[in-house]
């Protein structure tokens, strides 16, 4: 359950009694053995040790009764049988495996009984607001009862046991009608008396189940009639009356599905019977915006994840999970609605990803790493292999649980007291603690960090973002260049959003069994269609300018998606380019996305090698045309091309096949303005695209802003294929890799996965590689090409010695791999490599069938050592990032 942070914090403070657990009793300060800072410490260590323990414990009471009652929900069948006596016949049974730990049959009634009594004591405990999800848990009940009944055979000797079960499964049946019925009875009564209620209004009544009709009149009242009928069209059923879990999941639904013809509906609502109404088209970007805001806010300013208490994971920026399994799918419509839920929590991630939000830190994983810190203060590595990692997480801890308890100024001051206690001692023990190179240089960070929290402590309106911003940069990182780093960070945030969230919102549905045929291809194409005409905002400097989805091309296993800017005007107006930003689907776990992958020739490129410029560039060229044709004085274009692995292939081939319809004079240059390509860990490109955007846009070089590579040191799929748009690029001036520090050992999926540009407490510090002197210009091509010449090597010379004898020959790879991996200290490398080298089995072996030739034992010999090179010269000399201190 989603709780105000402030009140979280008060209520733990509540349960802590600081004036109990910070203040050393007499009986403790007598004791030599220890001191009065030392005795607080303990106590300190304790307490948040305790706390953080709580807190990991779902606070969600729905989510603690959800978790006791899966033994009944989930009942799952044992292998094993038993022969009884039944009617003097002999008899097989197989049973299901035991309840738990619970045996006997008495044990077991006993336990379902008492879970089932809690269940009811919640029903009563809970305000009526929530009574409506203990009956939504209790339907689950009955299914399970169900399964445990039928385990069992009607033998004499199960009778009783089988009678005691059926009795306690018709009464919550019945205490489930009963208990609905009283619900619903009360809220109809009172819809009858109020016929203009609101969607809200009937939402806030929380009955179990609303009349389907008074429902869809209200909806359409607030959100108009195009919009309310395409979603009951989607997820309404035929049936009279719609769950309230059904209810408000079709207001997430409406959130999504704002299109610019419900904008101007709304405006026309609410500017009837005005005299002097301003026309649509002429509104301004914040009227836009606050029409908006009336579709995806509740009426008291909420947005409807906080108005509904869904709570958002921050790591992940997504509905928990544990929500979500909570309230599980068990239809299609269920489904869609926690598909439109989850994609409603991305558009909201835009304000967390907006520059304006810097330390957004759960209460958990603050008092997780109070905790930590407490019990090992003097532990360089506490929370990474990485120290100055290590300080970070400490120093945004102290900063976000200083801002926390600010107005707590008495539970604030024992505790603070002792961490700025506790980091005074760091500092004097920095010679111990780093080695002698950088020892003054932490003990400098750690006085600082104490000084700036006293002032902040002294003096609440101080403003601590600036400070944290500037340790954006580890201590050998010269100002120039962390200025660089910093500016270059904030400017790739939006694009990282549109990348990581935008263009991976079609994967709930791609994922779900439901839409796909037995070849995993997507039953109705609408399904993705739908999508096209909503809206989102990305952060664009200090403000979120809103953008429009245009169009979205499908192919097996491919999504690209095209947006423009809601105001175009605003920008011819202005003489500006339009930006049309062209974002592209990465690897989702559906059969076509991840066929993809281990393409020999490039990542996906086997698609770009079929349709060449037949894929995408023709909607790119007719977005184009439509925005010329529509204004007189002929627009020209910013083509930003975005995406995340997979999808950071395919925005490398889409802006190298933009060359040919310019080269075939079916597309005039001069439309367009800038170009520029975006990617995130993203996996390479053939040859042929870097010779393509090298070659092909010769005379048109300049038309190319930027070129921008994020990329987590070593990780695997950015090691894929033979380089990286930008490699031998004319203007290395216009190329910029941004490196980061990688997680460190044993996260496989963490270092492709993980957020590198939303500043949370995800502290990950950066390298910038780009042109700045001559010397420079090599080591970034070297760069470009050989970060994935490694694995290309491998490759390549792993197709010849597979001819002889396939399945050795993958073997004797995935252990240079894991050899070179490990004299490296990247277990991560070693696991992704196996992973990687197995999953290319199948093309390898059909290639391997195709070919008659043999290989001497000298040529497997020569082919081994130059795969043994390419590993280890390639992997290890282009690390960008110097080891830190």
């Amino acid at each position: 359950m989603s709780i105000e942070a402030s009140t979280i914090f008060q209520t733990v403070w509540n349960l802590t009694n600081p004036s109990t657990y910070f203040q050393a009793s007499a009986s403790e300060i007598e004791d030599d053995s220890l001191t009065q800072e030392e005795s607080l410490a303990s106590k300190a260590k304790t307490t948040f040790s305790e706390k953080a323990q709580q807190l990991n414990v779902q606070i969600d009471p729905f989510v603690k009764i959800h978790g006791k009652l899966q033994q009944i929900i989930n009942y799952e069948q044992s292998k094993y049988q038993l022969l009884y006596v039944s009617e003097e016949q002999l008899s097989y049974y197989t049973p299901k495996s035991p309840y738990g730990p619970y045996y006997y049959g008495d044990d077991v009634i006993k336990l379902i009984e008492q879970h089932i009594s809690e269940l009811t004591k919640l029903y009563e405990e809970r305000p009526k607001k929530d009574q409506w999800k203990v009956l939504f848990i209790a339907r689950q009940v009955i299914p399970g009862l169900n399964s445990i009944i039928q385990n069992y055979p009607d033998a004499s000797s199960y009778s009783l046991f089988k009678e005691c079960l059926i009795s306690i499964k018709l009464k919550l049946e019945h205490d489930i009608s009963t208990k609905a019925t009283a619900l619903n009875k009360a809220v109809e009564s009172l819809l009858k008396r109020n016929e203009n209620a609101t969607i809200y209004d009937i939402l806030n009544l929380y009955a179990d189940s609303y009349p389907s009709e008074v429902i869809q009149k209200s909806m359409a009242k607030s959100f108009g009639c195009r919009l309310t009928n395409k979603i009951f069209e989607l997820y309404v059923d035929r049936s009279d009356r719609i769950s309230h879990k059904t209810a408000y999941g079709l207001l997430f639904a409406v959130a999504t599905n704002v299109t610019r013809e419900d904008l101007e509906w709304k405006y026309t609502e609410k500017c009837k019977g005005s005299a002097t109404i301003i026309p649509f088209e002429k509104l301004s970007q914040t009227v836009i915006d606050r029409l908006l805001q009336k579709f995806r806010n509740a009426p008291d300013g909420s947005n409807l994840l906080d108005h509904f208490d869904i709570p958002i994971s921050l790591d992940k920026f997504i509905v928990e999970e544990n929500h979500l399994k909570l309230y599980s799918s068990k239809t299609l419509t269920e489904h869609s609605l926690d598909c439109e839920m989850c994609i409603y929590a991305d558009i909201e991630s835009t304000h967390i990803w907006h520059p304006g939000r810097i330390i957004q830190m759960s209460d958990v994983q603050m008092f997780d790493q109070l905790s930590k810190f407490f019990t090992e203060p003097e532990n360089a590595q506490l929370f990474h292999d990485d120290r100055y990692i290590s300080f970070l997480n400490v120093a945004a801890t102290s900063i976000a649980f200083l801002n926390a308890f600010q107005n707590n100024r008495e539970a604030l001051q024992d505790i603070f007291d002792l961490l700025l206690s506790s980091l005074d001692k760091i500092q004097k023990k920095a010679n111990k603690i780093y080695p002698a190179k950088y020892a003054e240089v932490y003990r400098i960070h750690w006085l600082t960090l104490i000084g700036q929290l006293n002032l902040a402590k002294e003096n609440p309106e101080i403003d601590l973002t600036d400070y944290f911003l500037k340790l954006f940069s580890h201590p050998i990182q010269t100002d120039e260049r962390h200025s660089a780093t910093l500016e270059c960070h904030r400017r790739l945030q939006p694009y990282e959003f549109l990348a990581r969230k935008v263009a991976y919102w079609n994967r709930y549905y791609l994922r779900n069994k439901v839409f796909l045929n037995e070849n995993s291809e997507l039953i109705n194409h609408d399904t993705l269609k739908r999508r096209i005409g909503t809206l989102f905002h990305v952060s664009e400097g200090d403000k979120l300018r809103l953008y429009e989805v245009k169009d979205l091309i499908e192919r097996d296993g491919f999504i690209c998606q095209i947006s423009a800017p809601y105001d175009c005007e605003n920008f011819i107006k202005n003489n500006k380019p339009i930006p049309l930003k062209i974002t592209f689907q990465g690897t989702i776990n559906n059969v076509k996305s991840t066929d993809r992958d281990p393409q020999f020739d490039g990542t996906g490129y086997e698609l770009w090698e079929n349709e060449k410029a037949d894929l995408v560039i023709p909607e790119i060229i007719y977005w184009m045309t439509h925005y010329r044709n529509l204004y007189e004085n002929r627009p020209t274009f910013q083509l930003d091309f975005i995406g995340h692995s997979l999808g950071g292939s395919d925005a490398q081939n889409a802006a190298s096949f933009l060359s040919t319809p310019i080269l075939k004079n079916k597309l005039n240059p001069d439309c367009i303005d800038t170009i520029n390509i975006h990617t995130f860990n993203t996996s390479g490109v053939p040859r042929d695209t870097i010779t393509r955007i090298n070659t092909h846009f010769k005379n048109d070089i300049n038309k190319f802003g930027k070129i921008t590579h994020s990329i987590v040191r070593n990780d695997f799929v950015s090691r894929s294929c033979h380089g990286k748009v930008g490699a031998e690029f004319p203007q290395p001036e216009k190329l910029e890799i941004l490196e980061v520090r990688n997680l460190g050992m044993f996260h496989i999926l963490e270092n492709h996965c993980e957020y590198m540009h939303s500043l949370t407490d995800n502290i990950l510090p950066h390298k910038l590689l780009n042109f700045r002197d001559l010397k420079d210009v090599p080591i970034i091509h070297k760069y470009l090409h050989g970060i994935t010449n490694s694995f290309t090597d491998f490759k390549g010379h792993l197709r010849d010695l597979i001819k002889t004898d396939p399945i050795a020959q993958i073997g004797t790879g995935t252990i240079l791999l894991v050899g070179a991996s490990l004299l490296n200290y990247q277990i991560t490398i070693a696991a992704q490599g196996a992973i990687a080298v197995c999953s290319a089995l199948k093309a390898v072996i059909t290639l391997a069938q195709n070919s008659g030739e043999s290989y001497t034992k000298s040529q497997i010999s020569e082919s081994v050592n130059e795969i043994a090179q390419g590993v280890y010269y390639n992997w290890y000399g282009t690390q960008i990032l110097e080891d830190t201190p």
